[in-house]
């Protein structure tokens, strides 16, 4: 025991002090196409939409229409690709009416719903854990500070980052003589309101409804006159491009997918993963209404931030949340997926040190090719020096 203590306040003096330059196995990450039907409605025929996405895009959450006699109602469903999709609960026994499911927690571990309280008829929030069940849910996020403040006349916010800094919304705006169309908009306290190209126009209105954890990828539409709706992947320094445009230019075979009517509702944390609906003409009990669900670019292990490399960002991430069990997920240092940062996701970190995304889907968000070097700081490895942490970290060295 002695010994091996010895050696491990070697090892941490050693890298503290030493020059601080280790080249190290630095493998890039690959685009990782892939495109799932989830075969959850065979029964539907509308009204199967997904309304929420885990920050990794691992569980789906969305409403189930259900038929009562000649009454349409809702229950809230969650997928995974371990257990593939379940309805949770019936109406009258765990959910209120016409229950609808809002969201879901970046771990994937809570469901958010609303439905109507048949005491007062008033709409109220729930939320769903596998060990509680549905319980009501009283707490709301506020909007990022100085927001109210700066909107104009005629705004509405669509969505808020799931790091609280920005949000992206729609402005209704006089365009012409008599005319009104919508402009989309993201907003942060930094940059305040940036507007998403197009600007509108007489033929032209724009909206934004949903963006990842940090707001750096969002999607909306582009809805012209005397033209269909497009579905757009927005970028503040990006041209907006649409979702067919997005998916292939990253490879995929729209044909091959045997599916129409696409509509993307939802994209994961990471801004890997989109989520939405459409009719899936293979589906096995013939065409019907669907859920689909396709990731972009395969994540870089040990990139907790998802800006595509792994670096001293993500190093801190893991050692500021060293321990954490509750709603751990990517950015708060859970790279490894298990929902605690430990020991697994510094390793993670630090063997893929430099590792970067493949440059190649436009629009994505794509950092700068990065040195495979790992720069250590003695301020970092004073902090791995703790005899507590370092215990915790490498108990076996």
């Amino acid at each position: 025991m002695f010994l091996r203590f010895r050696l491990k306040r070697a090892f941490c003096i050693g890298v503290g002090f030493s020059a601080g330059i280790f080249v190290l196995s630095a493998p890039a990450s690959t685009s990782e196409l892939s495109w799932n039907w989830l075969n959850i409605g065979p029964d539907q025929t509308g009204g199967l939409i997904p309304t929420g996405l885990s920050y990794d895009g691992s569980v789906v959450v969305g409403n189930w229409p259900i038929q009562d006699g000649g009454d349409s109602d809702s229950l809230p469903f969650v997928w995974t690709a371990e257990g593939g999709s379940r309805v949770l609960g019936e109406p009258e026994e765990v959910w209120p009416a016409s229950s609808q499911a809002t969201g879901v927690s970046p771990d994937g571990t809570v469901v958010y719903a609303r439905g109507l309280d048949p005491d007062s008829s008033n709409w109220v929030t729930w939320r769903w854990t596998e060990a509680g069940g549905p319980e009501l849910f009283s707490e709301i996020s506020s909007l990022p500070n100085g927001l109210e403040e700066s909107l104009l006349p005629r705004s509405s916010v669509q969505d808020v980052s799931g790091d609280g800094k920005v949000a992206v919304g729609r402005t209704l705006v006089p365009v012409g003589d008599d005319d009104w169309e919508y402009e989309a908009w993201t907003w942060s306290e930094a940059a305040g309101r940036v507007i998403l190209s197009p600007a509108p126009d007489e033929d032209t209105s724009v909206s934004a409804w949903r963006t990842d954890y940090f707001g750096r990828n969002t999607l909306g539409t582009i809805d012209r006159s005397g033209s269909s709706k497009e579905y757009a992947f927005f970028r503040a320094d990006h041209d907006p491009i649409t979702f067919e445009t997005l998916l292939a230019d990253a490879g995929l075979n729209l044909e091959a997918i045997g599916g129409t009517a696409l509509y993307p509702a939802v994209i994961s944390g990471d801004g890997r993963t989109i989520a939405g609906s459409g009719y899936n003409l293979d589906a096995p009990g013939g065409p019907m209404q669907d859920v689909f669900v396709v990731t972009l670019l395969a994540a870089v292990p040990g990139d907790t931030d998802a800006d595509g490399r792994v670096d001293q960002t993500d190093l801190n991430a893991v050692l500021a949340n060293w321990g954490r069990t509750e709603n751990a997920f990517g950015a708060t240092g859970d790279v490894t997926g298990d929902r605690v940062v430990d020991q697994a996701d510094l390793n993670a970190v630090l063997s893929h040190w430099g590792a970067q995304a493949a440059p190649n889907l436009e629009g994505l968000v794509v950092p700068e090719p990065a040195a495979g070097v790992l720069l250590v700081s003695s301020g970092i490895v004073c902090l791995l020096w703790r005899r507590d942490l370092c215990r915790e970290v490498s108990p076996e060295i």
